[in-house]
């Protein structure tokens, strides 16, 4: 029987206000009828908790059949509204009407730093797919948080019974040191260009051919030309002491500093003692230098 019909989603239910109280009235029928011997009144009673076993039936039917195919959250910095995506699909011939979906995300590094996302889904379509997003309020802790658990419930569609039901899902985002601080930028360097300008330590990733090889033969390190033509504005920040007198102002600065450049797309580079990003300015770019920076142990 197991292999004919698969492995059950175990759905949890239970009443709401509403159910105690259509229970309440059962039991007072109960009585009533047992007093004064009256079997309409037991017929009555019956009637109501048969008609409560088709609504746990169709409450927990609801439910069935509901998978999370994605959940994304767009990284962003602390105490600022980003956006959630959830991609759901209903596997069942029935439409799905009144869900709730609540995604829950703790800091990797403190488990106990939570954040939630909600989504209200009023109908999804038998046998389809589809994408709902919610605004998300991040908290002002920087780092990784990752997604510990889905839940999926539903008082749909009499609203006597709560039906719930947990999904897993691997999915992880980056919350962004908070962007404070001087907003005017560090003295800028020059752009890549045909004229020499100095080396730079080679970090993978960048152009072999760049390589000094004149430089490799006397010190046995690997140098990298750099260039420049006095065009573009570039920025190198630098990340290297962890005991600076206040080091999540330090990162939040650095954050700022590298959010402008990008708005105005001057090339910059993040050095940190374990990383070295390298020039750039699009958004790739953008995302791997705060990563870093969110990502710092302090």
């Amino acid at each position: 029987m197991k292999k004919l019909f698969g492995k059950r989603q175990r759905i949890y239910i239970f009443p709401n206000l509403y159910g105690f109280i259509g229970f309440a009235m059962f039991l007072i029928m109960l009585a009533a009828g047992a007093t004064y011997q009256n079997n309409l009144v037991f017929m009555m009673a019956f009637l109501c908790i048969s008609l409560g076993l088709v609504v746990i039936l169709q409450t927990a039917r609801n439910l069935r059949d509901l998978e999370p195919l994605a959940l994304y959250v767009e990284s962003y910095f602390a105490n600022e509204s980003t956006r959630a995506v959830l991609s759901l699909t209903n596997k069942s011939a029935d439409p799905k009407i009144n869900l709730e979906i609540l995604a829950e995300f703790s800091a990797e590094h403190n488990p106990a730093t939570k954040l939630v996302c909600l989504f209200d889904v009023s109908s999804l379509e038998k046998l389809s797919t589809n994408s709902f997003n919610t605004d998300v309020m991040l908290p002002s802790g920087r780092g990784r948080y990752l997604l510990r658990r889905i839940r999926m419930s539903s008082t749909a569609p009499y609203g006597l019974f709560r039906a719930w039901i947990y999904k897993d899902l691997k999915t992880d985002f980056i919350v962004y040191p908070a962007a404070i601080g001087q907003r005017d930028l560090p003295q800028a360097q020059t752009a890549l260009g045909d004229d020499f300008s100095g080396h730079k330590p080679y970090t993978p990733g960048d152009p072999m051919g760049r390589i000094d090889w004149k430089v490799y033969s006397r010190r046995k390190e690997y140098f990298i030309k750099q260039f420049q033509d006095g065009s573009n504005p570039r920025l190198n920040f630098f990340l290297k002491d962890a005991a600076v007198e206040n080091p999540e102002s330090h990162l939040s600065q650095l954050t700022l500093w590298i959010n402008e450049a990008h708005t105005k797309q001057y090339d910059f580079s993040l050095e940190t003692k374990s990383f070295n990003s390298g020039f750039g300015c699009d958004k790739a770019h953008l995302h791997r230098c705060l990563t870093e920076l969110a990502l710092w142990p302090v």
